[in-house]
């Protein structure tokens, strides 16, 4: 298998990959959809791997449910796993 970079998504492609994630059984509150792909998006930086970290932990330690307050939480342990992780690499 070919190894292929994938640099950051517009908006929109964001709002695609969210869109079909959540057609797999996720919760949401329609109507804050827009506020929620444009969070995921800002703090992904439009990389369509951390998009995809997003929803497997909304999958796995949050119930397929979808809140702002949800992915700010996921997001802050992303950052933390990073973070522990660069520093084993460095020491």
């Amino acid at each position: 298998m070919e190894e292929v970079s994938v640099g950051p998504f517009s908006f929109e492609e964001t709002c695609f990959l969210c869109e079909c994630y959540t057609l797999s059984g996720f919760n949401l509150i329609p109507a804050e959809k827009d506020n929620l792909w444009q969070l995921t998006h800002k703090l992904t930086n439009g990389l369509p791997y951390y998009t995809s970290k997003v929803f497997n932990i909304l999958q796995t330690e949050f119930d397929k449910n979808i809140t702002i307050g949800k992915i700010f939480t996921l997001l802050t342990k992303i950052s933390l796993i990073t973070a522990i992780i660069i520093r084993h690499l460095i020491n």
